[in-house]
C-alpha cells in the first residue's frame, strides 16, 4: 500500500495531534495485529462478522451485572436469540453460577462488589479507557474479574494486565495487591489467573509500538495468512492489492 492510500484511509484524520481519541486494551491488540484493520475498527468499517456472538455477549454481561447492580440494564440482542444463542446464555449462566458457588469471593454477599467499573488513565498524554466487569474487595486485596463468553485469547491476558496498571494508578496502591481473573464460562477450566508484569514494560511497549507510530499516522497493513480470516478483508486495499 503506498503512503497517499495510507492518508486516504485515515479520511481526514491526520489534521489531529493524535488521530484516535483514545486507546482501549481491545484497540492495542487490533493495532497489534494489523494497524490498517484497527483504523477500520475505529472508523467503524463496515466488516465481515456474525453480530450474534457479540450480541449474545453483551446480552449474558448485563445479566450477571444485575446481580450485583438491581437497576442494571438488561441489554437484549436486537437480532434475536437463535439455538445457538440460546445455549450460550444457558452454558454462561451456568458457568457464573458454579463460579459464585466455587469462589466466595465472587457471592454477592460478600465484600464490596462494584460492576461495570470505567476506569481511566494517561499514557504520553493519551487516554487509556477500560470497562471492569467486576471489582471487588474483600480482605484487603483488590479483585478484577472479566467475563469470557468465548474460548482463550492471548489478547485476555494482556486486557487483564493493562487494567491492572490502571487500577494500581487510579486507586494509588501497588499491582501486587491486585488480583485479576479471567473467568471463561464455558470453558472447563474455568479460572485463569493471571499474572502481573512490569508497569514500565507494559507502558514501553504501548507508547513505543502502538502511541508513536500511530502518531506518525502509521497504518500499513500486517499482511499474512491472517488475512483470509481479517473481517475487514472485503474493503482491504492490501487484500485487494
Amino acid at each position: 500500500m503506498t503512503s497517499d492510500a495510507v492518508l486516504d484511509a485515515i479520511d481526514g484524520m491526520a489534521s489531529r495531534r493524535f488521530p484516535v481519541d483514545h486507546l482501549s486494551p481491545s484497540f492495542i491488540f487490533k493495532y497489534e495485529q494489523c494497524p490498517l484493520a484497527a483504523l477500520y475498527y475505529r472508523q467503524n468499517r463496515p466488516r465481515e462478522w456474525d453480530p450474534r456472538y457479540a450480541e449474545v455477549g453483551s446480552y449474558i454481561h448485563s445479566l450477571i451485572e444485575r446481580e450485583y447492580n438491581p437497576s442494571a440494564e438488561i441489554v437484549y440482542p436486537e437480532c434475536g436469540m437463535d439455538d445457538m444463542m440460546t445455549s450460550r446464555v444457558a452454558e454462561s449462566m451456568a458457568g457464573y453460577r458454579r463460579l459464585v458457588r466455587e469462589d466466595r469471593r465472587l457471592d454477592p454477599a460478600e465484600g464490596t462488589q462494584h460492576p461495570e467499573v470505567l476506569i481511566r488513565a494517561e499514557i504520553a498524554g493519551v487516554p487509556l479507557i477500560g470497562y471492569i466487569d467486576l471489582l471487588s474487595y474483600r480482605g484487603g486485596r483488590v479483585y478484577i474479574d472479566d467475563w469470557k463468553t468465548g474460548k482463550y485469547k492471548p489478547a485476555d491476558e494482556q486486557q487483564l494486565r493493562i487494567y491492572t496498571m490502571l487500577v494500581s494508578r487510579m486507586m494509588g496502591i501497588r499491582p501486587g495487591t491486585v488480583t485479576a481473573t479471567l473467568d471463561y464460562l464455558r470453558d472447563e477450566r474455568i479460572q485463569r489467573p493471571v499474572p502481573y508484569t512490569s508497569t514500565a514494560a507494559i507502558e514501553g511497549h504501548i507508547i513505543k509500538d502502538v502511541i508513536e507510530p500511530i502518531q506518525d499516522l502509521i497504518f500499513v497493513p500486517h499482511r499474512g495468512q491472517q488475512c483470509a480470516r481479517c473481517e475487514y478483508r472485503r474493503i482491504c486495499e492490501a487484500w485487494k492489492g
